[in-house]
């Protein structure tokens, strides 16, 4: 698996008023507990997620939707303003200028 390949994985987020940085993002160890920072101002604030293996807590869930067992963890309107949101990438990639979604 591509995410795989590099022994270290990590994700920032900048933005005006702090940053937000995820340790091993893509592929934690599910026998690891995993940190989330978060920057505000001068206060530094850890998030520390227990261990989990995620694939297989997804498709479980995923198994328990489709038998009726629980909800879907995210509704069908989701998909659909996700697919405005890419449509609206590739028009302003064609336009070269700002499009609304």
């Amino acid at each position: 698996m591509a995410t795989q390949l590099a022994s270290y994985q990590r994700v920032s987020v900048i933005g005006t008023r702090g940053w937000i940085e995820v340790e091993v993002p893509f592929s934690p160890s599910p026998d690891q507990p995993s940190r989330v920072l978060h920057r505000t101002g001068a206060e530094l604030a850890e998030l520390v997620v227990e261990a989990a293996d995620q694939d297989t807590i997804q498709a479980d869930r995923f198994c328990e939707a489709i038998l009726g067992r629980r909800p879907l963890a995210t509704p069908l309107s989701d998909a659909v303003a996700n697919m405005r949101v890419i449509d609206a990438v590739f028009a302003s990639a064609a336009s070269g200028g700002w499009v609304d979604c």
